[in-house]
């Protein structure tokens, strides 16, 4: 979640890319001796979807230069709200870029020519690097975990904020996992940059797990100061702030989880957790890692209970047998 880490993600994402497309170009070569088989001539309407694609990359370029200018010379929530644009927009034009480089891969492994849109999918990867550095930016500029002592409707609006950049970078990581999946489909090495993603996905999740115990703690103590003052309206809005915090964490980690098995990285910790601490009941009770994290929590929290109340409970124990 740092800036640095969001940084190398898009730099990660933009080289992944680029080499993904000099693959694409890349002939396979007939053994020798073999005929060269002869490539099959696009049909019209997959033609006509290539240059759609392409014309498309060039609009969301102005629209992308037109924004960026616009935000040069706005201040305030103006430019806070053609920043969230631009991003947007950015994000759109890297995954159309991520689809039309695979469908040119299909087409090419369907033994089509498709020799001038391999270069032209070059050329609109050459063109991504200023915007990928711009936009790792600020992006990570907005991963800032709220101030839990401000207002309740200041923490409301930070936690909006931060959760819209949480969200934005889920989306880059899920990017850059797509372009592995293209990468591994022309033999490319690409575990440094698996390594990495993964890397990022167990970071930024471990820290949201850290931040959701933060805010189930934050949340308990609030509940347990409205109990004693059942009226105070600041308290209830408080309360009212933590709850929709404690959710939107747990979504939020709910997402990463996703990637995670994507990438078969081990869940049932942190499923656990959404379990014990939100009481959501999912598909993942099935999941025979949760299950046996929290039969163990559960045999922990009994011989505790045991050990320090042991005397009181034999002796309620022994009441009520002697009433029945």
């Amino acid at each position: 979640m740092s800036v640095s880490n969001s940084c190398r993600k898009y730099l990660a994402l933009l080289a992944l890319f680029f080499w993904c497309c000099t693959a694409v170009a890349q002939q396979p070569v007939a053994a020798e001796g073999q005929a060269v088989q002869a490539l099959k001539t696009l049909p019209a309407e997959v033609k006509a979807g290539f240059d759609v694609a392409s014309e498309g990359f060039d609009r969301n370029l102005e629209a992308l230069e037109d924004l960026s200018k616009r935000m040069e010379s706005a201040e305030g929530l103006t430019r806070e709200i053609l920043t969230i644009r631009f991003d947007r927009r950015w994000l759109s034009t890297l995954n159309e870029a991520v689809t039309f480089a695979t469908q040119v891969a299909n087409s090419r492994d369907q033994g089509f020519a498709v020799g001038p849109y391999e270069a032209r999918v070059r050329d609109i990867l050459s063109r991504l690097p200023a915007a990928v550095v711009a936009a790792s930016q600020r992006v990570a500029s907005r991963v800032v975990l709220p101030d839990l002592s401000q207002l309740p409707a200041e923490q409301a609006a930070a936690d909006q904020r931060f959760f819209h950049a949480m969200k934005l970078v889920h989306d880059v990581d899920k990017g850059l996992i797509s372009a592995i999946n293209v990468a591994k489909r022309y033999a490319i090495d690409v575990s440094k940059d698996e390594a990495y993603v993964r890397s990022c996905i167990i970071d930024a999740t471990t820290n949201t797990s850290v931040f959701l115990d933060i805010a189930i703690n934050d949340l308990d103590g609030l509940q347990v100061s409205l109990s004693l003052m059942k009226d105070d309206k600041d308290l209830q809005a408080k309360v009212l702030v933590a709850g929709i915090r404690v959710k939107s964490i747990a979504e939020a980690i709910e997402l990463n989880l996703d990637l995670m098995k994507q990438l078969d990285i081990p869940t049932a910790e942190y499923r656990q957790q959404l379990l014990t601490a939100t009481g959501k009941i999912s598909s993942s009770i099935f999941d025979s890692g949760v299950i046996a994290g929290l039969f163990d929590n559960w045999v922990r929290g009994f011989f505790n209970k045991v050990l320090v109340q042991g005397p009181d409970l034999f002796f309620e124990l022994l009441v009520f047998a002697l009433i029945i």
